[in-house]
């Protein structure tokens, strides 16, 4: 997997709005790139990593495109939110 890797405690919220399927731990990977206030990586970073991870856990490219196309339009609302 892509990215730092979340802490074993944190759960996030899977693939919000969406079926997590196998691919769940790429979700959870994701959230904690969008969580952590600390982190040097920029939104497209976690985004970029999202993609190639959901791939990684067995998601099909195509479904694994139509996620990242969402997470860019629509992820800038969630992005290291303080206190979420």
């Amino acid at each position: 997997m892509r990215g730092q890797r979340p802490p074993g405690d944190f759960l996030g919220n899977g693939c919000s709005f969406s079926p997590d399927g196998i691919w769940a731990e790429a979700c959870r990977w994701h959230d904690w790139a969008y969580s952590i206030e600390s982190a040097p990586v920029t939104r497209w970073r976690a985004d970029v990593d999202f993609l190639f991870n959901l791939m990684e856990c067995g998601c099909p490219p195509r479904i694994a495109v139509v996620y990242f196309v969402f997470v860019r339009a629509f992820g800038w609302s969630r992005f290291r939110k303080p206190g979420e």
